[in-house]
């Protein structure tokens, strides 16, 4: 979850159906022996030694990139004296933060907005990064700014390996500091740290997209690829949803060689998602990239067509539907008959107000779920009717309605999926 709300709309695909690989936790990027080859962060003395320092960037929600690299266009590559200011970046610090790199703690006397205030500061002020320590073991954090600086967050044990490389005459300043709440300590280290992250993404265009990708992680033929699937996903979704006469609007696509590398580069966990910031997808991933392009452009399609937001249930059941009609048409019915057989399918007037990623149990029966509930929907009213189950999310219903629905929706499932009538009806009698 996610340190600072989220302003754009943000649609998330995990891999539904086989345990939902996530990706790797964010423990796996602080622990020191895992190497990062697109980024990398060290303390060090001039010509001297120097000792690794494992991180995350601070993501700006404006660009669902890493901060610093102005929305994959910039490298970061900084190497400057380290200013510990723990309290955070005040009038005071103006003259000692110039073309220094700022420590800060992010904790819960640190609020959000307080976060980018000190990131502000650190740009009106001159400072060439920010380091945000939390007292989290694996912290993930995003803000939302219209400015940038690079920016990135640790914890509680890499920002005292950096002080131990200063001297134990820092920690225990710092720790007299936390003790008595010595008013500001602001403390210029005798070490460097030097932060690293590849951040511009190499672009090319066609006609339905722009292109982003991190030049040298993808192959010649897997761009190719790429390019010929989406371009085939949007002539399938443009077909499948033709009644509603949408337009397609160019879409800018960014691509990753692995799922840890989107992770790192996003801070959001499955294969793909989109946002008005553009579509950001895993290049491989055994032989779904197809479906997942249908997937997330579907959503790009709708949320670039509908003037308001919906439901997570309907939304994703949407692209869930299309990227079905694209690969295997039933296998959303067969995956809700499986989990109504196992006891493990909700109630449709709960499933309405999932928010389908953010719990495993609920994300397993929600996206099959959703995508099996708009093919029947669909069948029933039509494509067109698509544009109004968005804008009502069925919200306006009450529970006895939405009950003969899912009754409804059940009855024709029993006809894709030959479930057992006394299934059907021990999942109705649960409440």
């Amino acid at each position: 979850m996610k340190n600072i709300k989220i302003s754009a709309l943000i649609i998330a695909i995990i891999i539904p159906f086989t345990i939902l690989a996530q990706g790797p936790a964010a423990n796996y990027f602080y622990n020191r022996h895992t190497v990062i080859p697109w980024a990398k962060c060290y303390v060090s003395f001039k010509k001297g030694s120097n000792q690794k320092i494992t991180f995350l960037p601070v993501i700006n929600e404006k660009t669902n990139g890493p901060m610093g690299t102005l929305g994959y266009t910039k490298n970061i590559d900084i190497n400057s004296q380290i200013v510990l200011i723990p309290s955070g970046i005040t009038n005071a610090s103006e003259d000692i933060i110039k073309n220094k790199i700022v420590i800060i703690y992010y904790n819960s006397q640190l609020s959000d907005s307080l976060l980018s205030c000190n990131i502000n500061r650190s740009i009106e002020y001159g400072a060439s990064a920010l380091v945000v320590v939390s007292n989290k073991k694996a912290p993930t954090i995003s803000v939302s700014t219209q400015i940038e600086l690079p920016v990135i967050s640790t914890n509680e044990n890499m920002a005292n390996a950096i002080l131990e490389s200063a001297g134990w005459y820092y920690i225990n300043k710092l720790n007299t500091w936390q003790k008595n709440k010595e008013s500001p300590l602001q403390l210029e280290l005798p070490v460097e740290l030097r932060i690293q992250i590849k951040g511009k993404y190499t672009t090319i265009t066609d006609k339905y997209f722009n292109y982003k990708y991190l030049d040298g992680y993808l192959e010649n033929n897997q761009i190719e690829n790429i390019q010929i699937r989406n371009y085939k996903s949007v002539n399938f979704i443009s077909k499948l949803f033709k009644e509603l006469k949408f337009e397609w609007i160019k879409e800018t696509t960014h691509y990753f060689s692995s799922l840890d590398q989107k992770i790192f580069y996003t801070l959001y966990w499955g294969m793909g998602f989109s946002s008005d910031n553009g579509v950001f997808n895993v290049a491989d991933i055994k032989n779904r990239e197809y479906g997942l392009a249908v997937h997330e452009n579907t959503h790009s399609l709708f949320y670039k067509n509908m003037t308001t937001e919906t439901s997570s249930f309907i939304n994703e059941g949407i692209a869930m539907y299309a990227e079905a009609m694209a690969t295997d048409t039933n296998i959303n019915n067969r995956e809700v008959a499986d989990l109504i057989t196992r006891s493990k399918l909700y109630r449709l007037n709960e499933m309405l107000k999932f928010n389908i990623g953010n719990d495993t149990d609920k994300t397993e029966a929600g996206y099959p779920s959703s995508g099996s509930f708009i093919e029947f929907w669909i069948d029933k009213y039509g494509v067109k009717s698509l544009k109004e189950l968005w804008q009502s999310k069925l919200s306006n219903l009450s529970k006895t309605e939405i009950d003969k629905i899912e009754i409804e929706w059940l009855e024709w499932l029993q006809t894709k999926t030959h479930i057992d009538n006394n299934i059907i009806k021990k999942h109705l009698d649960t409440f």
